[in-house]
This record gives C-alpha cells, sequence and structure tokens, in this order.
C-alpha cells in the first residue's frame, strides 16, 4: 500500500466507498463551509448533515467506521471484524464476496461452502478496528493495492 496520510485515506474512503464528494455549502447565518455530500447532488442533500470535512473520522471512529461497514454491506459486501486478545493494536478486518448468504454460520471458518469466490476477499489488520476497517474497504473496491 502506498503511503498515505490520515487526510489522503479519509477523502478516498469517503470518495470511493461512501460515494460522496466535498462542497460548499451555505449553513446558518451566510457561513460556508466545506461538507461532504453525495457525490452529483447541488450540496443541499447532505449524506449526514453534521459531517463536514473536518468531523468525519473513519480511521478513528467507530460510528464512522460503522458507516463505511454498512455501506459495503450496501454494495454487497459481506464483513468480518476481530482483535486479538494477546497482542496490542492488532485488529483486523475482511470484506468478501459470496454467492450465498452466510446465515447462521457467520462466524465459520469456511467461506467455500457459501460460494467465495477467489480474489473477491480483502483484509487489512491494523492498529485500531476503525482503521482496519477503512483500509480493508478501500482494498476491497480497489482504492488502493
Amino acid at each position: 500500500m502506498p503511503k498515505l496520510t490520515d487526510t489522503e485515506l479519509t477523502r478516498l474512503v469517503a470518495e470511493k466507498v461512501m460515494g460522496w464528494e466535498v462542497a460548499v455549502v451555505e449553513y446558518g447565518r451566510g457561513k460556508k463551509g466545506n461538507f461532504w455530500v453525495e457525490a452529483g447532488s447541488t450540496g443541499k442533500i447532505f449524506s449526514n448533515p453534521h459531517w463536514n470535512c473536518l468531523a468525519w473520522h473513519p480511521l478513528t471512529d467507530w460510528a464512522a467506521a460503522g458507516e463505511i461497514v454498512m455501506k459495503m454491506r450496501a454494495d454487497g459486501w459481506s464483513s468480518r471484524t476481530t482483535t486479538n486478545g494477546w497482542i496490542a493494536d492488532q485488529c483486523g478486518c475482511e470484506f468478501f464476496r459470496g454467492d450465498l448468504a452466510l446465515g447462521k454460520d457467520i462466524f465459520s471458518g469456511s467461506y467455500e461452502e457459501y460460494g467465495f469466490k477467489a480474489g473477491v476477499r480483502q483484509s487489512a489488520v491494523e492498529s485500531s478496528g476503525p482503521r482496519a476497517i477503512t483500509i480493508a474497504a478501500l482494498l476491497a473496491v480497489g482504492a488502493i493495492s
């Protein structure tokens, strides 16, 4: 993976995973600010009205990382997250696609029985859960390698 700053990673995941773009939006009494809006919108349709560009932190915030997981799910991706109780700062996330739903066996070790296809599985191990989710999502959509 190329060395990207947290700001660059945040922008990439907002654009490539969430489908957002930056727009200068007027709010309040003539104030303007940079907000994430749905790509192609006029800036009047907010993805989330409190997510201005300086307040959305998917690399450190579980709520923002959760939005990524739900967006990936809406786009047909399954996911798993994990932590290592023996080693500090080791958290992982993987996104994968299969032909069948996992059902009650969502935590089973086998993917093959669910129609998992090689190459449609991307994972990341990072120092925090939100960071692992963000990186794994970017890998899955091909925004980074």
